[in-house]
């Protein structure tokens, strides 16, 4: 291996490192750049969430250790999800759909300790979402993104993690 090559790998680790960290200070994200997201994440369709493959995407956008915030897109309906230490808050930036709260979960499964994925919400009450709406799901309130047939929703989800007090 040259010096060269070696040299543009760790240049390659470090570059990946430094994109990794926690974010501090002030960040301004504009409306451009929010809209954006949708066309990029499109291209990124299908992938894995939660260990399932489904016509949605997600890019984490910053990490600030209590809370995170994440652009997603969906093409489809999502899998019930319930976290038992996480807020979710949604900010709808482009699409339509519903989301499906409360209630109880049948079936499913912990894809990691207090977090679950799929089943079925029995009881649920159904919210329609749209641009410039926001939606906030507390912590351990079972919830389901659901998208039409030939529809798709992008938002902004904002994860808060519940007080260790609580």
């Amino acid at each position: 291996m040259s010096w060269r090559m070696l040299g543009s790998m760790l240049l390659l680790c470090l570059a990946a490192t430094v994109t990794a960290q926690k974010k501090e200070g002030v960040e301004f994200l504009s409306k451009d750049v929010l809209k954006a997201y949708s066309a990029k994440l499109k291209a990124k369709e299908p992938s894995d969430l939660g260990g399932k493959r489904t016509k949605a995407a997600i890019e984490q956008v910053g990490d600030r250790g209590n809370y995170t915030y994440a652009v997603l897109r969906r093409d489809e309906t999502g899998e019930p999800e319930v976290h038992a230490n996480w807020a979710d808050i949604f900010v709808v930036e482009e699409g339509s759909g519903s989301v499906l709260t409360g209630g109880q979960v049948k079936g499913g499964r912990e894809i990691s300790q207090g977090e679950r994925r799929g089943g079925e919400i029995v009881a649920g009450t159904r919210q329609k979402i749209a641009a410039g709406d926001m939606l906030i799901i507390p912590a351990g309130i079972p919830h389901q993104v659901l998208v039409a047939p030939g529809s798709f929703v992008t938002y902004l989800v904002i994860k808060i993690r519940k007080p260790t007090d609580q």
